[in-house]
């Protein structure tokens, strides 16, 4: 469950970090995707993300639901250039760690260390957010996807 925090934590602030659009991020988005683990068939996420912009920053909390229960999530990130930098954490799992990588138009590719490792794809259009993280190593989890919208 961890695991899934952390990818859904990172899906908001990472496609936020556009300066140029980080105006258009403000505000709530409300969506979901699917978990395909290891084994057995995939499983439903929903979620509901607050983005609050600060100058070249950005903060975003989360609260996701799904089958088993919900969890909460929190990140901040900063854009220099095409750089994003920035650090996560899901509460009441003791779990944390940095973002790192770079935008390029309406995407985004970041890697994620710390508690969870992997990489993030994400693509903005509109009013319409797409991610898929998927883990390194051996989580029971190969992708959680996503599509959000305002």
């Amino acid at each position: 469950m961890r695991f899934i925090a952390l990818a859904v934590s990172v899906i908001a602030p990472a496609s936020t970090a556009y300066a140029n659009t980080l105006a258009d991020f403000a505000g709530t988005w409300v969506g979901g995707g699917s978990i395909a683990h290891r084994t057995g068939p995939n499983e439903k996420v929903t979620c509901r993300m607050v983005y609050t912009p600060a100058g070249a920053d950005m903060r975003v909390s989360i609260r996701c639901s799904r089958q088993d229960g919900r969890f909460e999530a929190s990140a901040h990130l900063k854009q220099q250039g095409t750089s994003i930098t920035g650090t996560w954490s899901v509460s009441g799992y003791n779990a944390d760690g940095a973002l790192r990588g770079t935008r390029s138009g309406n995407s985004m590719n970041l890697a994620v260390s710390g508690s969870f490792a992997g990489t993030l794809a994400l693509s903005v259009n509109g009013r319409t957010q797409s991610m898929s993280f998927t883990p390194s190593g051996g989580s029971e989890f190969t992708r959680l996807s996503a599509n959000m919208s305002r």
